[in-house]
């Protein structure tokens, strides 16, 4: 996906949703891309989007649209209809689906960068999940309900897990002195891929870890960034530059090739 870069999602068949980097600062069209290079626009109307994640079943979209500020919409593919999901009062960004799909966790401005979800049946207002006067992004929700996110202050960064319902239970993953930190749970929830920079200012490489930070494998042979599960997670889609690469992996034994 040409002149393509890390804000984008991907199908569970592995077709690509994103923005173009082109477009950020302007109306900006959704965009489909096949994996033969093969380009449509998505049902999602041109706005200043920021943020684009895709639902596990591929039929809902999240998105970050600024309208003076910026906000959580959610968007039905079938239905063509773009809804309202939160009206902040600084800025929500950053959503992700939790894994059976009920709600969507996204970072709240208030004023440090705390982790709120609301339901997408808007059943509920949105709610506060956690809240520090560290800044927080959610990352996954697991098949068991876990929010992994990331956690970044004046020492550096730290991927942490907790249960929504016992907040105060918090467990820490992995640790980087950098702030560029980006990554995923695969769908089984055994693993996890992230891109980091070895040192600050430095290229990120992409890596694929167990759940409990252990069994770190590179993925990435030259640089990359964003990785994401794809086909069950038997494979692994990253940015590096422009283009995106793919890499076989065996969700079983954790085997991977290098792109």
């Amino acid at each position: 996906a040409s002149g393509a870069q890390a804000f984008f999602h991907v199908a569970e068949n592995g077709t690509l949703a994103y923005l173009r980097d082109s477009e950020l600062e302007s109306d900006a069209q959704v965009m489909w891309s096949a994996r033969d290079g093969a380009e449509s626009a998505t049902s999602i109307r041109k706005g200043k989007i920021r943020d684009v994640t895709l639902s596990h079943d591929g039929r809902l979209a999240a998105l970050t649209i600024f309208d003076r500020v910026s906000d959580i919409w959610l968007h039905d593919f079938a239905r063509g209809t773009t809804i309202r999901l939160t009206t902040a009062k600084a800025a929500a960004f950053n959503p992700i689906f939790s894994a059976d799909g009920r709600y969507v966790y996204y970072t709240n401005e208030s004023p440090s960068w705390d982790i709120w979800r609301v339901p997408v049946d808007g059943s509920a207002p949105p709610s506060e999940v956690l809240t520090s006067p560290l800044d927080k992004h959610p990352s996954s929700v697991g098949p068991d309900g876990l929010l992994w996110f990331r956690e970044s202050g004046a020492a550096g960064t730290r991927l942490r897990v907790l249960d929504p319902a016992r907040p105060g239970e918090v467990r820490t993953v992995l640790e980087f002195a950098s702030s560029d930190f980006n990554g995923r749970l695969s769908p089984d929830g055994r693993w996890f891929a992230y891109h980091a920079a070895a040192t600050l200012g430095g290229t990120p490489d992409v890596f694929v870890v167990r759940a409990d930070g252990t069994g770190r494998q590179q993925l990435s042979a030259s640089g990359g960034r964003a990785p994401r599960f794809v086909r069950e997670g038997r494979e692994i889609l990253y940015f590096t530059g422009d283009s995106v690469m793919a890499v076989p992996f065996d969700p079983a034994t954790g085997d991977a090739g290098i792109a």
